[in-house]
């Protein structure tokens, strides 16, 4: 289902489960403890709860995000961008697109949690008003790691 053109040939829209081997090659370049195939497609079944979204350029997924509500909350479970496209602005695009998502839905504010190492993400959240509210210790393996808790109040 396309949802939107936000620039000359990169569209975002729901993931689909063609999407998902592409997603899942981009998922194991980006971290060190990826998400499995399997946990994508469940993604896909609880559309409603959750919002699962891909990135394409002329049709080849570049990047992705799952993102859940529960009532007037959102919290971003995964993101990432294939790392040929980083610091290429798609980051920021597909932000962007959750942020105006969010509004839709009278969404009130958006959490997520990034590693304390992860600055290039912090920095793009923190772009899009983002702000470390807590850290969250050993939340990662692979290795261990802290992560910042992260909200957007959309008040």
């Amino acid at each position: 289902m396309f949802l939107a053109m936000v620039e000359h040939n990169i569209q975002i829209m729901l993931m689909q489960e063609s999407d998902l081997d592409a997603v899942v090659q981009i998922e194991e370049e980006s971290f060190s403890d990826p998400w499995k195939k399997s946990m994508f497609a469940t993604e896909l079944k609880e559309q409603g709860f959750s919002t699962p979204l891909v990135v394409k350029d002329n049709g080849k997924v570049i990047g992705y995000a799952i993102f859940w509500q529960v009532l007037d909350e959102a919290h971003i479970g995964n993101f990432a961008i294939h790392r040929e496209y980083r610091r290429k602005h798609i980051g920021s695009l597909l932000m962007q697109h959750i942020i105006e998502l969010a509004i839709k839905r009278k969404i009130k504010k958006i959490t997520l949690e990034v590693r304390v190492s992860n600055t290039p993400a912090i920095e793009l959240y923190r772009r899009f008003g983002f702000r470390e509210i807590a850290i969250r210790h050993n939340f990662y393996h692979n290795p261990i790691e802290d992560a910042y808790v992260m909200l957007k109040s959309m008040l």
